[in-house]
């Protein structure tokens, strides 16, 4: 055990000292120097868990400061931003309805109407991903809710662990997490990041529904790829009905509470609120704390100083450490350091330039987490559109579908925490995976670009 964190203490310190010390003769500038090492470092701190990560997120910003790559006004810029208050109210949001039971209501009652053989299952957990998605925003919330289902028909068809079945099962249940939370404004941080970021260098937001529009449809077409090439590949070799276990289930849930009830108000008038920022004004970041402070409202009572205490406020911090990065960026000049890198490989179309997009964001994933690759890739990107006068906003889209892209486990942490459950092997991983990343990229290029040209993102 010593020697194994010994060596990832290595790892994560010497890589970094190496990056500071040879990047001057790359023809690196100072300022992007130092920022890489810093990065690098934090970006190893993550992966080889040498240090909480919620610590790595703290100390990141902490190091850009002192070691004079900003001032702390640029670099802690992400902290005026509504995305503190987002996650916090979506953390608020997600605590109801997990506490209430209405989230497990929403999945089980997705999949009841979808149908019981296998594969009808299996849409249903999609289904309920789409429901659950817009007023979830922590994409952990997302998954504790969707693996309590996954690990439940596992243990009802007796799946063994391995097994193309059970796998499917965990897979499916990932994607239930993964895709719908493109398809809204509010369904994951990384996408308010994204945009958030994207307007400070446009001076325009996209709204709710501008964002819903742009992408619903192309999300929707996207999941039902995604989950064809599990199926296709996977071939899960089951002809069962499942709908005692589903029913048996649902009932034990008894008729809808009157907490329930409650939730229910809140979360469509929070829906409403949002789709209609246009034209009150309100960041919807600042809806969703709005939303949840009603939540200790005497006669609604779903929260109190009890629960409040229990919430992970340390996601905030990774959250906000994370999107640091990016100001850090900004600063050290990354911009025109990505742009000389990729510029190269574009001619100035449209399909060539979202291409390449695309491509880095897959790419990105090797090697950041899709957090600090947000935050890194965002801003350059933006400028690179604009100097091609293509909409920064398919910019970003495509970033966020090339971002979706994961091969192995290390890539995402919610793909890790699926992984954990042991259905899944690293082989059937890589194998589906794989084959889903040239199914995306081809849908990007006839589906996902046209869309957008069509309706004017």
């Amino acid at each position: 055990m010593i020697k194994n964190l010994s060596f990832k203490w290595a790892i994560n310190l010497l890589i970094p000292l190496a990056v500071y010390f040879l990047g001057p003769s790359w023809g690196l500038t100072p300022k992007l120097v130092l920022f890489l090492a810093i990065t690098v470092w934090g970006v190893l701190g993550w992966i080889t868990e040498t240090l909480p990560e919620n610590l790595v997120a703290i100390l990141m910003p902490a190091f850009y400061v002192v070691f004079h790559l900003g001032s702390g006004k640029q670099i802690f810029a992400p902290w005026g931003s509504p995305i503190p208050w987002l996650v916090i109210g979506g953390m608020m949001m997600g605590m109801i309805m997990m506490q209430t039971g209405l989230a497990k209501r929403i999945a089980l009652f997705s999949i009841r109407i979808s149908g019981f053989s296998f594969t009808k299952v299996m849409v249903g957990l999609l289904l309920a991903g789409f429901i659950i998605s817009p007023f979830v925003p922590s994409v952990m919330g997302k998954a504790a809710i969707i693996t309590v289902i996954c690990l439940g028909i596992c243990d009802a068809l007796k799946l063994e662990k391995g097994s193309r079945e059970g796998a499917s099962v965990l897979m499916v249940g990932f994607l239930a997490v993964a895709c719908p939370k493109l398809a809204y404004q509010t369904g994951g941080g990384d996408v308010v990041m994204a945009l958030n970021i994207a307007s400070k260098s446009t001076g325009v937001m996209v709204g709710w529904s501008e964002y819903f529009i742009h992408n619903f449809p192309l999300i929707v077409l996207y999941s039902a790829l995604s989950l064809a090439t599990i199926l296709l590949i996977m071939r899960p070799k089951l002809n069962v009905n499942l709908k005692d276990y589903i029913n048996n289930q649902y009932t034990a849930l008894g008729p809808i509470k009157p907490e329930e009830t409650k939730s229910i108000v809140i979360l469509v008038t929070m829906l409403l609120l949002m789709a209609t920022s246009k034209y009150h004004g309100v960041n919807s970041g600042y809806v969703l704390l709005f939303m949840g402070a009603s939540c200790f409202l005497p006669g609604v009572d779903l929260l109190n100083q009890e629960k409040l205490s229990k919430m992970n406020f340390g996601v905030i911090f990774f959250v906000i450490g994370s999107m640091c990065i990016g100001s850090a960026a900004k600063v050290a000049g990354v911009s025109g350091w990505v742009q000389e890198l990729v510029l190269p490989y574009m001619d100035g179309s449209t399909t060539s330039t979202l291409s390449t997009v695309f491509l880095v964001g897959a790419a990105s994933n090797f090697f950041l987490t899709p957090l600090a690759a947000i935050a890194t890739l965002t801003a350059p990107i933006v400028e690179l559109c604009q100097n091609f006068g293509i909409s920064p906003s398919r910019g970003v889209y495509s970033l966020l579908l090339g971002l979706d892209q994961y091969i192995f486990p290390y890539e995402f942490a919610i793909l890790i925490y699926f992984y954990t459950f042991g259905y899944m092997k690293v082989k059937q991983l890589i194998l589906v995976f794989g084959v889903r990343a040239l199914v995306a990229f081809i849908f990007f290029l006839i589906a996902a670009i046209p869309y957008w040209n069509m309706v004017g993102a």
